[in-house]
């Protein structure tokens, strides 16, 4: 009787932990679902031009170097310009301005890549970490379903293959017992 006590407990906590395990599972399922929705949202922000935000952020950094090597050119005109042609130097200062401004707007771009390459990283990261989660609870959940069976199999010669047939025997057997006393 006491067996089969123990046996009906570990039965009860065995599928205890299976569904414990299992929505942990399915939680890390669903939240590695959505860091992969992010991850694509993230690709769909590259330029289809250029096959990672790295190879983005190194074309960015180009553009920059030529817009400051194109505004170094018109400051220097702008100097030599300012005092023999003053029509040339308004123009050219509209010019640099302009220059000023793009090169703004250039450095913007290239802190937006930035952004964007930190948030992949880290959506990686937490990618990684789910994938592994879900690795270990899945082993997890297997060890338990075979615990599980092995307990059902070493049922098997009192001839129970369910649970519900577990108590019945444990209620059976106590009211016998009872009844001898």
């Amino acid at each position: 009787l006491s067996e089969l006590k123990t046996s009906l407990q570990s039965w009860k906590d065995l599928e205890e932990q299976e569904a414990t395990l299992t929505e942990i599972l399915t939680n890390f399922q669903k939240e590695e679902k959505q860091v992969l929705r992010k991850l694509e949202d993230l690709q769909h922000k590259i330029p289809a031009n250029f096959p990672t935000p790295e190879a983005w952020l190194d074309n960015q950094r180009k553009t920059i170097r030529q817009i400051e090597d194109s505004r170094e050119q018109l400051m220097k005109n702008l100097g030599l310009n300012a005092h023999t042609h003053p029509l040339e130097s308004e123009k050219q200062e509209v010019q640099l301005r302009e220059k000023e401004q793009e090169l703004k707007s250039a450095k913007e771009e290239s802190e937006k890549i930035l952004l964007i390459i930190q948030q992949r990283k880290e959506e990686q990261l937490h990618l990684e970490n789910h994938q592994n989660n879900i690795k270990v609870r899945s082993r997890e959940i297997a060890q338990v379903r075979q615990k599980l069976e092995t307990l059902k199999s070493s049922l098997e010669k009192h001839a129970i293959q369910t649970i519900s047939e577990l108590k019945s025997r444990i209620e059976g057997l106590a009211a016998s017992s009872q009844a001898r006393e």
